[in-house]
């Protein structure tokens, strides 16, 4: 994959491309991408290609040489990982990937990854950019591969904020995975092990996993069913999985010593106004075209500047009014 200026350009292998571009032609993926929940993925060709054939042809020959198929991606301007977001932007991540898992097996595909690393933000709204995590689905499976990822990247960390006040953005710096059911059964009490949802999703997993086989887990991964039962239990799987992620859902944050800031300022309302006037002089004459606001708190100068035309950023330390801004 190449970053460039206003694009991405991506290197697709023939066997990748075929899925892909089966996806790509069906009413799904055309709904997905419109809606700007699937980022819009272009095969080039003409001249463009041969550019992109001649400026990279060694990544070119890595993915299968003249059988290749080189794509263009729209180019997120200001990439965010989830070592980043705040509790909310967490969830509409996830509230992004299980939605569209269940929008596309009704299309015949599924996604292989769920992780929030496949998830960037166009300014406050997700969107799913690893295109090549979605693949044709067997019709007689019903097992979701990526259903273990997606707990232990979506629903764990949510449910870790919410009875362990473990902001899911630190998690992220130890491990990309998230929280294993095992590592947080250990952390929580006996009565928060039973509660509804954290017991099927931490506690019963632990202790499953500690008396499952190899030979059960090859078992398992082998079944299959009459097609029509298995596309019955993958969806049933995906609304349950919906239903758990909604159960873990941060709700208003908490009140932090940032959060009454722009109530409580430390100077007087004559000195906020002249802050104001001279922020809203100064956008007028500058006209910027980006702003970076180091320490937005909620957001009140960040605003004025989307107000006023500019692409913004804005960055706090603290979770709390980060996610009240979003």
């Amino acid at each position: 994959m190449v970053v460039e200026r206003n694009r991405v350009l991506r290197f697709v292998s023939a066997d990748a491309w075929k899925v892909l571009n089966e996806f790509a032609q069906s009413e799904t993926a055309r709904q997905l991408i419109s809606n700007g929940h699937v980022i819009g993925t272009t095969p080039l060709t003409g001249r463009a290609l041969d550019d992109a054939r001649a400026g990279h042809a060694e990544d070119i020959n890595a993915f299968g040489g003249d059988a290749c198929v080189v794509v263009e991606h729209e180019r997120i301007p200001f990439p965010t990982y989830p070592y980043e977001w705040p509790p909310g932007m967490l969830h509409a991540a996830g509230r992004l990937t299980i939605d569209a898992h269940t929008a596309l097996l009704a299309a015949g595909h599924g996604l292989k990854d769920a992780t929030p690393f496949n998830v960037l933000f166009r300014g406050p709204t997700p969107v799913l950019i690893d295109v090549l995590s979605i693949e044709a689905r067997i019709s007689n499976d019903p097992i979701w591969r990526a259903d273990a990822q997606f707990l232990c990247t979506f629903v764990l960390p949510l449910l870790a904020y919410g009875a362990l006040g473990l902001a899911p953005h630190e998690r992220f710096f130890v491990s990309r995975e998230g929280w294993d059911p095992a590592a947080l059964y250990r952390a929580l009490g006996t009565m928060q092990r039973l509660s509804p949802g954290t017991f099927g999703a931490v506690t019963l997993p632990t202790w499953l996993s500690s008396s499952a086989k190899a030979t059960d887990a090859e078992f398992f991964r082998a079944r299959s069913m009459d097609p029509a039962r298995a596309a019955f239990t993958l969806k049933h799987n995906a609304k349950a999985r919906s239903k758990l992620l909604d159960r873990f859902a941060p709700g208003t944050p908490s009140a932090t010593a940032w959060t009454a800031y722009e109530s409580d300022l430390p100077y007087d309302a004559a000195d906020g106004e002249r802050k104001i006037d001279f922020l809203s002089r100064a956008f007028d004459d500058l006209k910027p075209d980006a702003v970076l606001d180091l320490g937005s708190n909620t957001g009140r100068y960040s605003l004025m500047a989307a107000a006023a035309g500019a692409r913004v950023v804005a960055i706090d330390s603290d979770p709390a009014v980060a996610d009240i801004l979003w």
